[in-house]
């Protein structure tokens, strides 16, 4: 199972169009007002929450799924290297050489969810 509690940077792959690059403390939780469960992450700029349609892939590094309209998903830990080879050459951001300097920069300060 995913390690929800222990992934809180984690690159994100999504569908065509949804342009979706960091998840910052990803949630699997349940909306009791209408029965849903969400995938809810803060992508640094506001929350994001996808009815879940469908688990595709739920390991201890990776959590793939499907959303209800049944775009598919993908988030991963963001490490160092998936920082150096997925996202800095696209943002122009710092050289980030360990997996806790990539959590410290994305951490400070961690955008509240509430």
């Amino acid at each position: 199972m995913f390690e929800w509690n222990k992934h809180l940077v984690c690159y994100v792959e999504g569908p065509e169009g949804v342009h979706v690059l960091l998840a910052l403390g990803p949630k699997r939780t349940f909306d009791q007002r209408d029965n849903t469960e969400l995938i809810v992450w803060h992508d640094g700029n506001r929350e994001q929450a996808f009815p879940l349609g469908k688990v595709v892939r739920d390991s201890p590094s990776r959590f793939e799924f499907q959303d209800d309209r049944g775009r598919w998903f993908s988030l991963r830990p963001m490490t160092a290297e998936v920082y150096e080879q997925k996202v800095r050459a696209g943002t122009a951001g710092p050289e980030l050489k360990t997996d806790q300097e990539v959590r410290d920069f994305y951490l400070k300060p961690l955008p509240s969810c509430d």
